[in-house]
């Protein structure tokens, strides 16, 4: 690098911009092709020319210099051997070189090493050319490089120049190629296929990831529009889709963006569909008010789309296995209730009955206790036939529970023949010695008898046969009873009981309290259930299941139901951040359409986020729940708040609810946790292949009823995430559950 201290110097007059320009003619190499253009040597007469024409300038040397100083950009004047004999100000600014210094030294000494070849080329093209433009770099004092744009003009013995420092623009011109290039170079990298269209949805750009996604070559895709009919395009669920239907198009129409939108496209010669997920953005030129182009991405996610088929298949699959009991091969609770409804409506045209048959082996128990859980499974095996044999062909029937089935008789006269019916089923089974592992066994059945009456539900019909089961058990095993009797004690109770739970309602005796959830890997606790509980003055609480449904039938719960909710979030809200909370709604409840509204408006008071927080319903709920309930399912997802299937496995958890409603996760019944530490038993195959569905499908899965550490092992090698019973703890006020969550907040931080 030339530095200012070794320039060469000449004799000069005192004061930067009135140095002769004449009087310091250096010997120094002049620049080539001067003398050329004006003679091997300067004669007399162009020499007094040219001072007559500079000097004239220099006589008045405050003239000049305020000339050269009041221009913004850089001026200068050489000799023949590129020497400055005038510069002004900006000129030293740029070069960080005093005025003084730069006259006499060479302009060559500061242009950058690797531009002088050129630069003395371009001072030579100045004197054959009229104000040529040229641009170099420069360097200047401290050894930084400046990019410089000059014009030059000859005059005489002397080079006139005007320049400006472009150092800025150059280092942006630069830093916007090196955008455009970095632009370029993720265009052709991105996984993500991209295409741009004009504003006739032409293809004018397409990456590699485009062509390979679309299984075109980019020449293929440029040229082509959306509306080209060699395209075979369809919806999401199959159906063809128009060219006007490309999201591209959509968007040129709409000038809106189009987000998300699943579509199918056939590669040239295939029938196998291929998946994407496409973006369009319309784009707009200034002034435009309509687009006049359209960047559209998209993603392959047909390894995605197979995949939930599969699983979807395999849901389908399992939905239609369990339809049948895995023991007996009955029908499911689902299943049955579905039959009976068609059975219901066949039998109000006919003008028939359909008596219902709620059925209970009497002192199942004992059979499992003192034998095995496999001589158990092989006695209902055994009475499950029996029960089909003496029913008939046109009969249903199903299992509900672990010792519990139901039958459906069509075409029954009236009550008296219903209960002949539940009699002889009775006598077959208590009257048969069932051979089993080698012993005899002899068991005895109690029946509950309902007989459809107009505008009876199958479910209702299910539930008054149960009601007539259990008073018939009151009195004692092998009976039977009907539920025109048990249905005035029934009203009697619930009467009472109703007045009770008002009473209780206005002292304020009905709470939350909250049994632990924990995590089955760490044993931790991480969230709780809010179960509603009856606290009168010093008596002991009482369980919701002793009053829940005669709340539930008096229409009472929606209220009740209101207070617990409150009182729950309230009590989440003062949780660790990271545990959760679920609580129950009931059909009545999801019957008030502002349900959903109460319940973020109670998340938002309390500042809690939507997501610490599930609702857990029962197929009882969707069986009861009209439409907008199920709408308001939709929008309590929406917004963020989660949803559980509970009981699941009992036939209250359909599998089809998975497929029809946004569910977040599953509740296996306790009644599988109960057989599961026993690998020959079915509700342990059963567990496992709930809990791999789940994984699947990405459901929070949740276990119930577990009491031993056996369970819990169990449980977990059967893949569920959580666990929930007397082992981790029961129910508790929220003062002590409180208590629980945040003392282990403390040891595990």
């Amino acid at each position: 690098m030339c530095q200012v201290q070794g320039m060469s110097q000449a004799p000069r007059k005192q004061g930067a911009m009135c140095a002769d320009p004449h009087s310091n003619r250096a010997d120094d190499t002049t620049i080539p092709g001067y003398h050329q253009a004006h003679g091997d040597e300067p004669t007399t007469e162009r020499t007094a020319h040219s001072k007559g024409t500079h000097m004239s300038s220099a006589a008045d040397p405050c003239d000049r210099e305020s000339f050269f100083n009041l221009g913004l950009d850089m001026m200068c004047v050489t000799d023949a051997d590129g020497r400055f004999v005038a510069v002004n100000h900006a000129w030293s600014d740029a070069l960080g070189v005093p005025e003084q210094q730069l006259l006499g030294a060479r302009f060559l000494d500061f242009v950058h090493p690797d531009d002088q070849e050129s630069t003395v080329a371009a001072a030579a093209a100045a004197l054959q050319d009229d104000l040529p433009t040229f641009t170099n770099r420069y360097l200047n004092a401290t050894g930084e490089e400046i990019v410089i744009q000059w014009r030059s003009k000859v005059h005489g013995e002397y080079i006139y120049a005007i320049a400006r420092d472009i150092t800025a623009e150059v280092a942006e011109r630069n830093q916007s190629a090196h955008k455009q290039a970095a632009h370029e170079q993720l265009f052709a990298v991105l996984r993500q296929g991209v295409v741009y269209q004009d504003s006739t949805g032409t293809l004018i750009d397409a990456n590699p990831a485009a062509s390979t996604i679309l299984g075109l070559t980019r020449d293929q895709l440029l040229g082509r529009t959306s509306m080209d009919p060699r395209w075979r395009t369809v919806k999401s669920d199959g159906r063809p889709l128009a060219g006007a239907e490309h999201p591209a198009m959509v968007s040129l129409r709409t000038g809106e963006p189009v987000r998300g939108f699943v579509m199918g496209v056939f590669h040239p010669d295939s029938e196998a569909v291929h998946w994407i997920r496409v973006d369009a953005t319309p784009m707009f030129d200034d002034g435009s008010p309509t687009p006049t182009r359209v960047y559209t991405t998209f993603t392959d996610i047909t390894d995605e789309r197979n995949a939930r088929d599969a699983a979807q298949r395999a849901l389908m699959d399992l939905r239609m296995r369990v339809q049948r009991d895995v023991i007996t091969s009955l029908l499911s609770r689902e299943a049955f209730t579905e039959e009976l409804a068609e059975l219901l409506h066949a039998g109000t045209q006919l003008g028939k009955f359909v008596a219902v048959l709620y059925c209970d082996v009497d002192g199942f128990k004992h059979v499992n206790d003192a034998m095995s859980h496999s001589a158990g499974d092989e006695l209902l095996r055994r009475i499950a036939d029996r029960m089909v044999s003496v029913l008939g062909s046109r009969a249903i029937a199903g299992r509900f529970g672990s010792d519990e089935f139901v039958a459906a008789v069509p075409r029954v006269a009236d009550t008296t023949a219903a209960l002949e019916v539940a009699r002889k089923l009775r006598e077959a089974i208590g009257n048969t010695d069932f051979l089993i592992e080698g012993r005899r066994v002899r068991t005895t059945l109690s029946v509950g008898v309902a007989l459809a009456e107009t505008g009876k539900s199958a479910d209702t019909l299910i539930r008054e046969a149960d009601t007539a089961l259990r008073h018939a058990r009151q009195r004692g095993r092998n009976r039977q009873a009907v539920f025109s009797d048990a249905l005035q004690l029934a009203a009697d109770r619930r009467v009472t009981l109703t007045a009770t739970i008002r009473g209780h309602m206005r002292t304020g005796h009905i709470h939350p309290w909250f049994q632990p959830i924990v995590n089955l890997h760490t044993q931790t606790v991480v969230g709780f259930e809010s179960l509603a509980r009856l606290t009168p003055e010093g008596a002991a609480p009482v369980p919701a299941r002793e009053w829940i449904d005669v709340a539930e039938i008096s229409g009472l719960l929606p209220s009740i139901g209101a207070g617990l909710l409150e009182e729950s979030i309230g009590f989440l809200a003062g949780l660790p951040p990271q545990v959760w909370l679920t609580v129950n709604a009931s059909a009545s409840e999801l019957a008030d359409p502002g349900y959903d509204e109460l319940l973020i408006d109670l998340l938002t008071f309390h500042e809690v986020s939507p997501q610490r927080l599930f609702v857990e319903i029962t197929e009882q709920v969707f069986l009861d729940a009209k439409d907008p309930a199920h709408d308001l399912l939709h929008r309590i997802h929406e917004a963020g708040v989660g949803l559980l299937l509970d009981d699941f496995g009992t036939g209250y958890a359909s599998l089809t609810h998975l497929l029809r409603f946004p569910a977040t996760g599953i509740k296996l019944d306790k009644s599988f946790v109960e057989g599961i530490t026993e690998p020959e038993n079915a509700a342990h195959a059963l567990a496992k292949g709930l809990g791999d569905m789940c994984r699947t499908l990405q459901l929070t899965t949740i276990a119930e009823g577990i009491e031993t550490a056996a369970q819990s092992v169990a449980v977990t090698a059967a893949g569920w995430q959580h666990g929930q019973g007397m082992l981790f703890g029961d129910a508790q006020p929220a003062e002590l559950a409180s208590r629980v969550a945040t003392t282990q907040q403390r040891t595990h931080s």
